[in-house]
This record gives structure tokens, C-alpha cells and sequence, in this order.
């Protein structure tokens, strides 16, 4: 019962100022506003912006983002011509729980 308790109160499932790392290869005014709300939320916390993939994943290894947003080239392109375009998200699964948590 104590555990209960304990566990009840001490242990979360919250996650909250996940680093992310963003790609944007469009560099287009629609990929901007795509991904302009993410660094202001709470949950999130901005570690760069136009970094090449490669970068992305040093920073992914190293431990300072959690997760990468990729934004296609041609996305602008799509969205125009679609209710929808494809992004990527990269997460670290090295502990999986908090990645799939984020």
C-alpha cells in the first residue's frame, strides 16, 4: 500500500522539454509555419534549426536532441497541391520508453 502511495505521487509519465533538432530542406514560408509552434511548446525545447541529416544524427547520438524533424524539399509543393505532406521524425530509441513517450 505504501508503494502505492508513493508510486502514486512520485512517478510520472510527464515529458517535457525534449530537445529537438529540426531539417528543413524546403526553407519555405509553409515549412516555417510548420514548424515555428514546436520550440514554444512546452514540451519541446529548440536545439537548431537547417542542420544537414548528418548533423542531425551527431546530435541525436550525442545525447543533446532527442528527436529530428525533417522537412522535404518539396513540401511547399505538396501542401499547396494536398490536404497533407509527408515530414520525417527521427527519435532516439535508445531508451524507448521516453521516446515513445515523446
Amino acid at each position: 500500500m505504501m508503494q502505492l502511495l508513493l508510486f502514486g505521487y512520485a512517478l510520472t509519465l510527464d515529458v517535457d522539454k525534449v530537445p529537438l533538432v529540426v531539417w528543413d530542406q524546403s526553407q519555405t514560408p509553409a515549412s516555417r509555419e510548420f514548424y515555428q509552434p514546436f520550440p514554444g511548446l512546452p514540451v519541446f525545447l529548440a536545439e537548431g534549426v537547417r542542420a544537414p541529416l548528418q548533423r542531425n544524427e551527431q546530435t541525436i547520438d550525442s545525447g543533446r536532441a532527442l528527436v529530428a524533424l525533417v522537412i522535404p524539399t518539396d513540401y511547399s509543393r505538396q501542401v499547396s497541391s494536398g490536404p497533407s505532406a509527408p515530414v520525417q521524425l527521427i527519435v532516439d530509441g535508445s531508451d524507448s520508453n521516453t521516446a515513445t513517450i515523446a
